[in-house]
């Protein structure tokens, strides 16, 4: 087994626990075995807004090319619930992670609130170096290994008929692969190995788009 692939499906704990109280998982997979750290919180209750906020910074790539087509979007401060509640849909920049724009590496949680209470979140180019598995709501695994988008594989899904019918991105540069996805995701595009690039869920009342592959960049 190749160290850092899903090998196999997620799972759910349940049972009484207090606020702040702490779960270890303990797992073992072959020859690997490790433990996962976790501490209870209650979900924040969101009544959404109707805007579409940002979260990353003016340099960075993504940014720039919305500014570049002449879109601008309100970015975001902080994950705070009173923040998160004025939004419908968030775009998370590929550097948002690694600098902790809005705080993000300090409150990944509050990003799986705003899904849950029926927002869309799209999140460009995660990094293997910082992303946190919190930031989502299923498992994703990602590699520090360079490749290129192959395949639409789901070509009728709005992302890629809305407003302008897209029937290639063949050979679009990924800077980190998704060298697995769990069974929840549903893959949208594969790159040139056959891995997952583009993959979308439902969560909650909400969802969750990843687009691996940087048209933003190069």
């Amino acid at each position: 087994m190749e160290r850092g692939v899903a090998a196999g499906p997620s799972f759910v704990l349940s049972g009484t626990a207090r606020e702040g109280a702490p779960i270890m998982v303990r797992w073992q997979a072959g020859e690997w075995s490790g433990e996962l750290e976790a501490t209870v919180r209650e979900r924040q209750a969101l009544e959404l807004g109707a805007a579409i906020g940002y979260i990353g910074g003016e340099d960075d790539p993504v940014g720039l090319a919305l500014r570049t087509l002449g879109i601008e979007l309100e970015p975001l401060a902080d994950l705070e619930p009173a923040t998160l509640a004025r939004y419908r849909a968030l775009l998370v920049g590929r550097e948002a992670h690694e600098k902790n724009y809005a705080g993000l590496r300090d409150n990944p949680a509050a990003l799986m609130d705003f899904v849950q209470a029926g927002g869309s979140l799209a999140m460009m180019q995660i990094q293997d170096s910082s992303w946190q598995a919190a930031w989502l709501p299923a498992p994703l695994s990602f590699s520090n290994t360079t490749g290129s988008l192959g395949e639409i594989v789901q070509p009728e899904h709005p992302l890629f008929t809305t407003p302008n019918r897209i029937g290639s991105l063949a050979g679009m540069i990924s800077y980190d692969t998704m060298p697995s996805a769990g069974e929840e995701w549903t893959v949208l595009a594969t790159d040139n190995a056959g891995q997952p690039s583009i993959v979308t869920m439902q969560a909650g009342e909400g969802r969750v788009l990843v687009v691996q592959p940087s048209p933003d960049r190069y």
